[in-house]
């Protein structure tokens, strides 16, 4: 960067910070979470506010001639300490983040960006020709949104004095955030492209970012470091502050349970460390976990009573697995594999699942399906963002269920629990509903079936002549299973994941399947799911049809339907459907949409398979190729512009498509 263009930038940022010390006031920060402590307790950090009061209000001719750095694992609170100081000094730094930049021409285009709402300033309309070329002339922005750039960067400059600019007793103040997240070549580049500024223009910088985790990263970090920077300080996370800091954000409505959980969340804030596995408390990881368990607490907690301290316990679970899954240090496979590892670690005490590793460390027992909800139930809410099905379910889990409101087959599993004759009341009501067809959920029969298996070969065994006559009845029963399962074919379809993510039956409505283990129970749900399985492939391919019918009039709910996007509604982005749909016919349909929509019609082929789902996609392997072959065919037999046509979007969209699998193939061999 040459001096003139520093000289250029310094005069620029001065001229609009001057004007933005005038009648126009400050504009506004964006919106963060509030963590000003309202105690006035001691702050740990207190020397680094201190030195970064000192250092921001430096009046120096040409500049301290270093950089302050203030350094932390993320989440534990450096930007929003700096923010915190800056405010309190009236200063508004130009604030730049490096996150993703990868060049400094982003970070020019980062502080010009933040200049460009002043443009709209009185002072500013009445020098907008003289500050519009001074830009132009300086940078390479595109000023009139017309795709061309208006300027680039020059050493010429507008016919300006900038002395009439250059206020040194206003200095500039820039602030780099998120040094460790910067995509430079190499990071000496953006440490010397910070250093311009401050050695050569002698600004202020103030350089956020975890200085251990880019040590860690960059061999050549340290040597320039020691060039720039002049004071490293480490920011210590005050957790009693900013706990109480962050429940001030739950003190009202049904958020007022999650604000008296203070001496847990502080207790748990207190176990991490620099020195500890999971690093020092993350702060923004803790309120995110918070702010999901609070949507989770509205839609349900008023229909618990007498349950304080069951909710308290679930509210604990909640966010420890909750906050380990934001740090990653909890992933969906840890859930998943619980069916497998969970039932061993009980059994042997041994092998412990990921789940009870990280609770215990925080001091809670092991993780319970049995009172709460299943693994299914945990993930979506966990990893998906997606509480319904933990939601619904909760009200059937055995920690919150009100005596007097259970179901008859939630009181038959807690039998252990029921005196003899009490025990025998509920199974004679619970075969009666059974015989009646009382019972429609899916989840439901398979607990059913369970206890069915339960009752006949444990409870009632055949070998003790006072128990015959029931094990009689409860074998019909179970031999009756298929004959309802078939009846209730229409009640009991699959999700879309269910069908082809099948888990292990192993809990529902916070209990286990009873006898889940044994080939009987097996059998049935094999049967069971063969049904919802196939009247789910009878709905899902009117679904698919239509969709791929409907193409040349609306392709994009086509694209949306089968490819990554926001759009709400069924996504099968990553489950093989469309090798359903029959390649020649498929193909027919692209063929017949209209010229002007015809290559977004195909665009999604380079979308869906660009390498991300292959390998779970691969049932629709030969469909592409079949498809591909029909559209190259057509290709070599039109002419003109429509065989242009298809060229273009064939090339565009299709042999991308087919370059990717052709890839995965070679990494599969």
């Amino acid at each position: 960067m040459s001096k003139v263009v520093l000289q250029a930038w310094s005069a620029f940022i001065n001229f609009f910070r001057n004007l933005q010390c005038g009648k126009a006031g400050k504009p506004q920060a964006n919106k963060e979470l509030d963590m000003t402590a309202e105690d006035s307790k001691p702050d740990v950090n207190e020397h680094i506010r201190q030195g970064i009061k000192y250092y921001a209000s430096l009046q120096i001719e040409d500049g301290p001639g270093y950089a302050l750095m203030v350094s932390g694992d993320w989440g534990t609170g450096k930007t929003h300490t700096v923010r915190q100081v800056l405010k309190d000094l009236s200063i508004d730094p130009v604030w730049v983040s490096l996150y993703g930049l990868r060049d400094s021409s982003q970070i020019d285009y980062e502080i010009y960006r933040q200049m460009h709402p002043l443009l709209s300033h009185p002072k500013t309309r009445l020098a907008g020709k003289l500050a519009k070329g001074f830009i132009r002339a300086t940078f390479k922005i595109d000023l009139d949104d017309d795709g061309k750039a208006d300027g680039s960067v020059s050493t010429a400059l507008p016919d300006i004095k900038l002395s009439e600019f250059n206020n040194p007793e206003n200095a500039s103040l820039l602030v780099f955030d998120d040094l460790e997240r910067a995509q430079f070549e190499k990071m000496q580049h953006v440490l010397g492209y910070i250093n311009s500024f401050v050695e050569i223009l002698g600004v202020r910088a103030i350089v956020i970012g975890s200085d251990k985790k880019i040590d860690e990263e960059n061999k050549e970090y340290k040597d320039v470091k020691e060039k720039l920077i002049g004071r490293i300080y480490k920011i210590k996370p005050d957790i009693e502050s900013a706990v109480s800091s962050i429940l001030k954000n739950f003190r009202e409505g049904s958020s007022i349970f999650i604000g008296e959980q203070t001496e847990f969340i502080t207790d748990f804030c207190r176990k991490f460390d620099s020195e500890s596995d999971y690093g020092e408390i993350n702060f923004r990881c803790l309120f995110q976990a918070l702010l999901d368990y609070q949507q989770i607490h509205q839609k349900f907690a008023s229909a618990i009573t007498d349950q304080e301290e069951n909710l308290a316990k679930f509210f604990q679970t909640y966010l420890v697995l909750g906050y380990f899954s934001k740090k990653g240090f909890l992933v969906k496979k840890d859930l998943l594999d619980l069916s497998e590892s969970e039932l061993v670690y009980r059994i042997r005490e041994q092998e412990k699942p990921r789940i009870y590793e990280l609770l215990n460390y925080c001091g809670l027992e092991g993780f319970s399906q049995e009172k709460y909800v299943s693994i299914s139930d945990w993930s979506q809410a966990l990893f998906e963002g997606n509480p319904s099905g933990l939601l619904e379910n909760l009200k059937h889990a055995a920690a919150f269920q009100p005596k007097d409101k259970e179901a008859t087959w939630v009181r038959v599993w807690h039998g252990l629990t029921l005196e003899q004759d009490e025990f025998e009341n509920e199974v004679s009501k619970l075969e009666e509903e059974i015989r009646e067809r009382k019972y429609e959920a899916r989840e439901e029969i398979l607990h059913l079936i369970g206890i069915s298996i339960w009752l006949k070969n444990e409870v009632y065994p055949d070998s003790v002549e006072s128990t015959k006559e029931r094990h009689q009845r409860w074998s019909e029963i179970f031999d009756d299973w298929k004959n309802y399962i078939d009846e209730k074919r229409t009640k009991i379809p699959l999700s879309l994941r269910e069908h082809y993510y099948r888990e292990d039956n192993l809990g529902y409505f916070g209990l286990a399947v009873m006898r889940r283990e044994t080939s009987e129970f097996q059998d049935l749900s094999d049967y069971l799911y063969s049904v919802a399985s196939k009247e789910f492939n009878e709905n899902i391919l009117k679904k698919i049809t239509n969709l791929a019918n409907n193409i040349p009039n609306d392709y994009h709910s086509f694209y949306c339907a089968m490819c990554v996007t926001n759009n709400p509604g069924d996504s099968y982005h990553d489950i093989p459907v469309l090798h359903q749909l029959k390649a020649d016919e498929f193909a027919d349909i692209l063929l017949s949409t209209p010229s002007t929509s015809f290559r977004k019609a195909l665009m999604f082929f380079k979308s869906r398979y660009d390498g991300n789902f292959l390998s779970t996609l691969e049932p629709e392997y030969d469909w592409f190729l079949a498809v591909t072959k029909r559209l190259e065919d057509e290709q070599s037999k039109t002419t003109g512009i429509q065989q242009l046509r298809l060229k273009n979007a064939i090339e565009l969209y299709v042999k991308p498509a087919l370059g990717k699998w052709e890839e995965y193939k070679k990494r599969k061999k």
